[in-house]
């Protein structure tokens, strides 16, 4: 399942490059396991070496010029430091020329509007006097925007992959890239993996939102 699955999306992105006139590479990115290693998880280090490699063998068999893998320093960190992590990769290879993710609201104006109000000293000394009164982060954002920009739409940054999407213009502009960033709009037609997550805490039966293998 495992090989079927690299390979179609190495076929899809190979499939992209049809009809483009200059260089382009196919890369693989590999994503954490999901697990912790030992002694504060169940994963042997050495099983988890061999998984890792074996993606990259079959993504360089399927015909990947390049696999990338997000540390777990970053993977496994806030939208905030995630999307850093993610970005500074990219940036540092000096060869992506685009960067597209999707957004619920799929209006990029709207999303560089956030950016750009997160990351003033305005908000940065506002979010210091709200988590000062014990709230977290979301919280005292949502907080924030509702009294001092009421011209930003809390939903904006309320919903998953827009907060990403923020995110990502955000450490885009720290890093001053000369990336363009590009959304499209996504439309919800699967849970998301936070949904399932609360679903599953609340004692809920997720087995029809998930792969039957994962289910199993």
């Amino acid at each position: 399942e495992l090989e079927a699955i690299v390979a179609a999306a190495v076929a899809n992105a190979r499939a992209a490059q049809e009809g483009i006139h200059h260089p382009t590479y196919v890369a693989l990115d590999i994503g954490p396991s999901g697990k912790l290693l030992k002694p504060l998880g169940d994963l042997d280090f050495e099983d988890a070496v061999e998984c890792f490699a074996k993606i990259v063998r079959i993504g360089a068999a399927a015909g990947a010029d390049l696999v990338l893998e997000l540390p777990v320093v970053y993977s496994a960190q806030s939208a905030m430091r995630f999307s850093f992590g993610a970005v500074s990769l990219i940036n540092n290879l000096g060869c992506v020329d685009f960067l597209s993710f999707g957004s619920e609201c799929g209006d990029m104006d709207q999303l560089k509007k956030a950016a750009g109000i997160l990351s003033s000293e305005t908000f940065s000394a506002y979010m210091k006097t709200e988590t000062k009164k014990g709230l977290s982060y979301p919280s005292a954002r949502s907080n924030i925007l509702e009294k001092g920009f009421p011209v930003l739409s809390n939903d904006i940054i309320s919903s998953p992959n827009n907060i990403l999407a923020v995110e990502y213009l955000r450490a885009l502009k720290v890093l001053e890239s000369d990336i363009i960033p590009v959304t499209h709009l996504r439309k919800t037609q699967f849970s998301s993996a936070c949904d399932i997550r609360e679903k599953m805490l609340k004692g809920e039966n997720v087995n029809s939102l998930i792969p039957q293998a994962a289910a199993e």
